[in-house]
């Protein structure tokens, strides 16, 4: 049965870190690169994760530990006050294989409440995520992408929500600044930052823990998406081929290819460069860098490209809902928030937090100043409409479209743009310097994609703003 960890309750075991030899590392990392070197070269862009997959078993054992902290009435969800005590949710699951097996498995959810309150403020509803990213009677796809970070990507069967396997370090230093980020959607109800929505970990016996970021797919809903861009403000091994005329495989084009392009944004024009600059800005102030933004582009029917008054209101109402933001009195009691300490499990001698013990206690959310009030149902609209559209930008708002993933959609004069920053949860560090350095003797130039994150959002806001019609 699923149990909390008491906050309170120290542990007096060391953690064991199991051992790996070089053998069973060098098999481990070829069996990964062969498999996704095999698949680019039949160009499959998606496959189905059945029981064939070498993921399909740690798959469904993320499934299951997913849909019990989501279905369990025992653990808490999105909460006005989280001053909570017990965020890391973990448990050890038995996994019925379809050979009548079973296996036992180990499942944590980290910082449960504060990522049941971000769904709340991007407007998900606890329900329709549930359906969606814990479906028993559906299949994972895994997405094979033109990244060389190496991580896997897999995709719930609606294609609403991506998961990503990330490092421990990296997981380690997001939750660390999850504080600061629920902050920025709390200030900036229509940032452009990628809006992750869980944090899981899962370890199958005999294997490494796995870590997985859950997040919202930018890319959705994909099925008219003809262009696709990954940008990060440098040209220095920022090329990709592009597919043959006919091909049904998905390819992410970098700065290169977009070199030429051109943002047609029209009015949305000045929010975007405004937002842009705010998101990059806080992001450097993290410390972080090699960061990009996700574009897709499709063209519009020519039905999209006249909007009514009525659909104009529409768009208003959507852009203030109240769902969008934490409401400002709320924003107060959110203080205290507490990673909580895990017990040493006693079987494996494994903590389900790995090396993650070190995290900072405490997540602390201050009420923004430019934070509007409440908007309750019922309200009504101002005569004039062009004067709320004015309201929008000095409240980091913009219209939103009637359509799904509205926060990541921007329709342009002719296209519309699906657009959100990735890959932010890199530091600048010693690796990262050295890495710089490497990179300035290869490509014979300092326009490459390891950089101060000063220098790095500096460029990238310059990029994307001179791209921006």
């Amino acid at each position: 049965m699923p149990t909390f960890i008491d906050h309170g309750s120290n542990s007096s075991s060391k953690e064991v870190k199991r051992k790996y030899t070089i053998p069973q590392k060098l098999r481990y990392r070829f069996t990964h690169v062969w498999r996704r070197l095999y698949r680019r070269s039949r160009r499959v862009a998606v496959v189905e994760v059945d029981s064939k997959h070498s993921s399909y078993t740690m798959l469904v054992a993320l499934r299951d530990g997913i849909h019990s902290i989501l279905t369990d009435p025992n653990i808490p969800g999105s909460l006005n006050h989280l001053n909570v005590h017990d965020l890391t949710f973990v448990t050890e699951k038995e996994l019925q294989l379809d050979d009548e097996k079973a296996m036992h498995f180990s499942f944590a959810s980290y910082a449960s409440s504060v990522f049941s309150t971000i769904r709340r403020v991007v407007d998900i509803e606890e329900s329709s995520f549930l359906h969606s990213i814990a479906n028993y009677s559906e299949l994972y796809m895994e997405f094979v992408s033109n990244s060389h970070s190496g991580e896997e990507f897999f995709l719930s069967y609606d294609m609403r929500y991506l998961l990503k396997t990330n490092k421990k370090s990296e997981i380690r230093f997001f939750l660390s600044i999850l504080g600061d980020y629920l902050q920025h959607f709390v200030s900036y109800p229509h940032t452009l930052l990628v809006k992750y929505v869980g944090c899981y970990s899962v370890k199958m016996p005999g294997k490494r823990r796995k870590f997985f970021l859950a997040m919202q797919n930018i890319f959705f809903p994909p099925d008219r998406i003809k262009d696709r861009f990954d940008v990060k403000g440098c040209l220095a091994g920022r090329y990709q081929k592009p597919d043959p005329p006919g091909s049904n495989a998905i390819n992410v084009l970098k700065d290169q290819n977009f070199i030429n392009e051109k943002l047609e944004i029209g009015a949305e024009a000045e929010w975007l460069v405004q937002q842009i600059t705010v998101d990059s800005v806080f992001l450097r102030d993290l410390c972080v860098m090699d960061y990009s933004l996700l574009i897709g582009r499709q063209t519009l029917h020519q039905s999209e490209l006249s909007q009514t008054k009525s659909e104009v209101v529409t768009k208003i109402w959507r852009s203030l809902s109240p769902v969008k933001r934490v409401n400002h009195p709320e924003a107060n009691g959110m203080n205290n928030m507490q990673l909580s300490e895990t017990k040493t499990d006693e079987k494996t001698g494994t903590s389900p937090l790995d090396e993650l013990d070190n995290l900072p206690g405490l997540i602390t959310i201050q009420p923004s100043s430019q934070t509007t009030t409440h908007i309750k149902g019922g309200m009504t609209f101002p005569s004039s409409l062009a004067h709320s559209i004015e309201r929008f930008n000095s409240e980091h708002r913009r219209l939103l479209p009637n359509s799904p993933n509205a926060l990541h959609i921007i329709d342009g004069l002719q296209f519309r743009y699906y657009l959100g920053i990735i890959d932010f949860l890199t530091q600048w560090s010693y690796m990262q310097k050295a890495a710089r350095v490497w990179k300035m003797i290869k490509y014979c130039s300092r326009d490459h994609s390891t950089l101060p994150p000063d220098v790095y959002s500096h460029r990238f806001i310059t990029f994307i703003t001179e791209h921006i019609a």
